[in-house]
């Protein structure tokens, strides 16, 4: 059994409801390289909440890739949650 501490980010974003959403948010995931382990997300009236639960990533590489995140026109807020992941 290996004791390896994998980083497990999830990432809180609250948007506009816009159809391109979804598709902009795992485009940027996709183009590190990264599938997410959950994607969820929850439309009332005319915002959207999009939980990624994404593993294998550095806190500073979270933090980037939260960044472009806010970058795209219907995002309001991304939070980012860390929380340790062992591997066996």
């Amino acid at each position: 059994m290996r004791d390896d501490v994998d980083t497990v980010v999830t990432f809180l974003v609250s948007a506009d409801a816009e159809p391109n959403l979804i598709g902009s948010v795992t485009g940027l995931v996709a183009e590190h390289g990264l599938t997410p382990l959950a994607l969820t997300m929850r439309r009332r009236e005319r915002e959207v909440h999009l939980d990624l639960v994404q593993d294998g990533i550095s806190l500073e590489r979270g933090a980037t890739l939260a960044e472009k995140i806010r970058s795209i026109v219907p995002v309001r807020s991304v939070e980012l949650r860390y929380t340790s992941k062992i591997r066996d």
